[in-house]
């Protein structure tokens, strides 16, 4: 969402969906993020907010917060801001996930990257089809996100090698560590 009334429209619609009970994941845009204050006031609605590392460390340079470059304390500083759960991506160092609890890490399965066009995405969107098919289950999530983006970046382009519900087993099964 690029348009220049991208705050209006998130906030209104946002705002809606959270009266509802609807849960919220956020992988916000360059635009969005060139507006940490607007994107900030928005946070508290957002169940998941997906990041990678460099994003998170502008958006916290932008506000002035104090952190450090540790993933847990760009985590913990982005959790403060009010979404649920902090989802950062760390390219071929895998993805942290921070709850009120506990940080969770997902690593890289060992696969021979091609192109990683296309790997956050892939990764965000495995992440969320794991969390909804599972019935809310992290460790799932972060697995199915993994996977899927690993899957990606075997193939040149940014959809090619996307996983869906009867490939993701089999893509995991072939290449799950334990």
């Amino acid at each position: 969402m690029t348009a220049k009334n991208w705050y209006v429209r998130l906030e209104k619609l946002f705002r809606s969906f959270s009266r509802q009970g609807g849960k919220i994941f956020w992988n916000p845009g360059a635009a969005q993020l060139a507006q940490p204050r607007k994107l900030v006031s928005l946070l508290p609605y957002v169940t998941v907010l997906d990041v990678n590392k460099d994003e998170a460390t502008l958006l916290l340079d932008k506000l002035r917060r104090k952190h450090t470059q540790s993933v847990s304390s760009l985590i913990m500083s982005l959790r403060a801001l009010g979404p649920k759960l902090v989802l950062v991506t760390c390219g071929n160092r895998g993805a942290y996930l921070a709850d009120s609890k506990q940080i969770r890490y997902q690593p890289v399965y060992n696969v021979k990257p091609i192109n990683t066009t296309g790997a956050g995405d892939a990764f965000g969107s495995g992440f969320l089809a794991g969390y909804i098919t599972s019935g809310s289950n992290l460790k799932v999530a972060m697995q199915w996100g993994m996977l899927n983006s690993n899957a990606v970046i075997m193939q040149v382009g940014a959809q090619k090698g996307l996983l869906n519900l009867r490939t993701v087993s089999n893509f995991q099964s072939t290449y799950d560590r334990t």
